[in-house]
């Protein structure tokens, strides 16, 4: 059943009973999916949308979708109403392949980042998708294009249970730490940057748990950092000596004690670590001054405007002829980079002077000759590719390391 917004406007006024009529439409999820063409039409009831409604009424509601209706495409996110309804339509163009978060933001204006690990727009309810990230009835619900299918993963998640990751603060910092529930031997190590959103958003330690069990990911415990503030993490992510000193020593300390501690015993291998965005980049830096740190790099969407000058910005990147990362990466002796460790690059086709940047680094690392794997994936600057590479890079990672083995200390 497709309808375009012009047709349920029309549809709507000719109803007796508008609340039935959009459950109805509602009821087998939304979007409505044109069945031969690229469209699809959002439909939301704003007054179902509990804690996500705002006190004063609503004057407009704009469907935010990552990279294909926010930033210059804005436009293309402005949701019609249902005259004499609570009742918001909008029929976009949706790309066959792209994987990509959306949410409803009422009475927001122009589109502002709402800070780190802040959600506080509408998802939603009836996504056929899925969600993305869940905070009560905001958060981010996931779209899919006609040829993409959802994650086994990542769409069965009971988000209710108890999490099996446990957090603790040090010298004032925030660190995540999970391991499976059978203590391990030669236990792999994975680091992650934005350990918070991977945790509390993603329920990680769900998957990766589920992943274990059912046989499609080698065992491996995480250590991850986690941030405040907005503040915070640009301030550590900025390429901070002192969180560039956890990432190639300090985190995988603060793992090994917490894995004696949970009866595991880790790898004497060098820890796989993964980042996207600012965390993607400290992460390619860190490998870059400290190869032998680690056994691979899972990357995404690395953050390639950064650069030690004042006031840089991703705005830089429509200006900039060579990221500054590149520039260094080629100041290296080409002597070294058969000894880097394995680098899995990704970013997505509609990131904008992101995606070029991205192949002028998987260029320069070809040419150095810096082991890596890179792949253009249909989807913006967004955590709903990020998650569904990391589970397939960090099996291919553990592919190249000993398997770890029950630990019979414990039994």
């Amino acid at each position: 059943m497709f309808y375009t917004d012009d047709e349920l406007i029309e549809l709507f006024a000719t109803s007796a009973n508008p609340r039935e009529l959009f459950a109805r439409l509602s009821a087998a999820g939304t979007p409505l999916v044109h069945p031969t063409r690229p469209l699809m039409t959002f439909i939301v009831d704003t007054d179902t949308l509990g804690a996500a409604l705002p006190e004063e009424p609503v004057r407009e509601v704009h469907l935010w979708i990552n990279r294909l209706t926010d930033k210059a495409h804005h436009e293309h996110g402005v949701m019609r109403q249902v005259p004499g309804t609570s009742v918001w339509v909008r029929t976009v163009y949706v790309p066959p392949t792209v994987r990509a978060a959306y949410c409803f933001r009422l009475n927001a204006g122009g589109h502002r980042p709402p800070g780190h690990n802040q959600f506080p727009h509408a998802r939603d309810p009836f996504a056929r998708g899925g969600t993305v990230v869940d905070a009560g009835s905001c958060g981010l619900s996931l779209l899919l294009g006609a040829r993409q299918s959802p994650s086994t993963q990542w769409a069965r998640l009971d988000r209710h249970r108890p999490a099996s990751y446990r957090t603790f603060t040090e010298g004032g910092k925030q660190y995540f730490w999970w391991a499976p529930a059978a203590a391990f031997q030669d236990l792999p190590l994975l680091i992650l940057a934005d350990a918070d959103v991977w945790f509390t958003r993603q329920r990680l330690d769900l998957v990766l748990g589920q992943a274990i069990a059912t046989g499609k990911l080698p065992p491996v415990a995480v250590i991850g950092r986690g941030f405040a503030s907005a503040a915070d993490r640009k301030e550590s992510l900025g390429l901070n000596s002192q969180f560039q000193a956890e990432l190639t020593s300090g985190l995988a300390g603060l793992a090994r004690r917490e894995a004696k501690n949970s009866g595991h015993q880790l790898s004497d291998l060098p820890p796989i670590i993964a980042g996207q965005s600012l965390g993607a980049f400290n992460a390619l830096i860190a490998a870059m001054d400290s190869p032998q740190a680690f056994s691979s790099v899972i990357t995404y969407s690395p953050s390639l405007w950064w650069s030690p000058a004042p006031g840089a910005s991703p705005r830089d990147l429509h200006t900039q002829i060579t990221p500054w990362l590149v520039e260094r990466l080629y100041a290296k002796s080409a002597a070294d980079f058969p000894d880097f460790p394995i680098v899995y690059l990704a970013a997505g086709l509609r990131e904008d002077q992101l995606l070029p940047h991205c192949l002028n680094l998987a260029f320069a690392l070809e040419d150095c000759g810096w082991p890596h794997t890179y792949q253009t994936v249909d989807g913006g600057h967004d955590i709903a590719w990020w998650r569904e590479l990391l589970l397939s890079h960090l099996a291919a990672a553990l592919k190249g390391l000993p398997p770890a083995a029950l630990n019979p200390n414990c039994f």
